[in-house]
């Protein structure tokens, strides 16, 4: 299981509008997650500032079936807009454990 962090931000005038469209996510959109081995995915919210914690499973990819392709597409062109700076991958800078590896 991979952990992966991304960071985005939104313009001010879209913060309703983008937490409105992940309130009614298609259910193909989920579905495409699930089958690409997505196991966890959180998105986060201060001020305009997007964080994603994203759980996946390596060993499967998102598949490219048409109808993914496709409702992947029609996310991407709601969502979009609400944007500042797209969502990027994040670095780990620190990591404290209290837990024996």
């Amino acid at each position: 299981m991979k952990v992966k962090v991304k960071i985005a931000t939104l313009h001010p005038e879209h913060l309703l509008e983008y937490e409105r469209l992940h309130r009614e996510i298609p259910k193909i959109n989920e579905r495409h997650m699930t089958e690409g081995g997505y196991q966890r995915m959180e998105i986060l919210r201060a001020g305009n500032t997007l964080i994603m914690l994203l759980e996946s499973d390596d060993s499967k990819d998102i598949k490219s079936l048409t109808e993914f392709t496709e409702a992947a597409e029609a996310w991407r062109k709601q969502t979009e807009p609400c944007f500042a700076t797209p969502w990027q991958d994040a670095n780990e800078i620190y990591r404290f454990s209290a837990l024996a590896p």
